[in-house]
């Protein structure tokens, strides 16, 4: 008799989540009497002081990831950000996010050992190389020692946690870490805005195929 075709392999179980991030920034822009207010989080009690002790009290476990920057406030009239940053003062300088032709920020990147700087990112004197190279009139330059941080934590969704679980989790953490850091430091008022991402999960992989049956032994 011909014997019975094999029975089909379980279908494999789905892949785990990846890796949750969650992105926590707090911002340095002055406070506006309006819904959306945002306060100023401010590093001049730690004017000339080790960088260190900031990234002491926030990258405390191998999964996070910190950057620390110091912001300087340049308004006036068709800003050149690539013009500024040709003269800044460190090695890794930044356009800050949501910049215009009439408002920008300039973000100097910070660690250890830098120590907490007390100057601007931009000398008067270069300043002035820049507007006349790019045309553009800087109103008023401003380094009032704004803070800006992004700290990333990377963390597995556990099995029997929800993602939504792990994410509120994530985001307390990192809060409670910054609030720690703030106290401690007597930095004063933050605002805190945070984003959760996770790369897509991989599709299930595909059954092996059934082997073809065995033909009957002749006869």
């Amino acid at each position: 008799p011909t014997p019975p075709p094999p029975a089909s392999p379980p279908p494999s179980p789905p892949p785990p989540f990846p890796p949750l991030k969650l992105k926590l920034n707090a911002r340095a822009e002055s406070a506006t009497p309006s819904r959306r207010s945002r306060f100023l989080l401010s590093a001049e009690p730690l004017a000339g002081q080790p960088v260190q002790l900031i990234y002491d009290y926030l990258n405390t476990t191998v999964d996070t990831t910190l950057d620390v920057y110091l912001a300087d406030s340049v308004t006036g009239s068709n800003l050149d950000g690539g013009a500024l940053l040709n003269f800044c003062a460190t090695d890794i300088c930044a356009i800050g996010k949501g910049a215009t032709n009439t408002s920008l920020h300039l973000l100097g990147r910070t660690s250890p050992p830098d120590m907490v700087r007390t100057s601007r990112l931009v000398s008067e004197a270069n300043q002035a190389v820049a507007e006349q190279a790019s045309g553009m009139v800087v109103s008023s330059y401003t380094y009032a020692y704004a803070l800006v941080i992004d700290l990333v934590i990377i963390r597995e969704v556990v099995p029997g946690a929800s993602l939504q679980e792990t994410a509120a989790e994530l985001e307390a953490e990192a809060a409670a870490r910054v609030e720690a850091m703030a106290n401690a430091l007597g930095l004063g008022a933050f605002s805190l805005s945070s984003t959760v991402t996770t790369p897509p999960r991989p599709p299930p992989s595909s059954p092996p195929s059934a082997p073809p049956p065995l033909s009957p032994p002749p006869s």
